[in-house]
């Protein structure tokens, strides 16, 4: 694997990231980067909060597909 950034990837200047938990545990990390100024707490908080509903999004939709897969195999076995 190689390290460091592709080429032509804009150089990084200011990042922010949050990380996403669950239940105690880091479960993913979401970052942004390169505001013109420094970043805030508001700043913070926003992205703490966008990080969480990406999040809920997230699972939503997967328990959706789990759910549409089980039906798609009980059906199968009524067949």
């Amino acid at each position: 694997m190689e390290k460091g950034y592709p080429p032509g990837h804009p150089e990084i200047l200011r990042e922010l990231t949050v990380p996403i938990v669950r239940s105690g545990t880091c479960i993913a990390i979401l970052g942004v980067g390169n505001k013109t100024y420094p970043y805030t707490e508001e700043d913070l908080e926003i992205t703490a909060r966008f990080a969480d509903l990406a999040w809920e999004i997230v699972h939503r939709k997967n328990t959706e597909l789990d759910l549409k897969r089980s039906e798609q195999e009980q059906r199968s076995l009524l067949l």
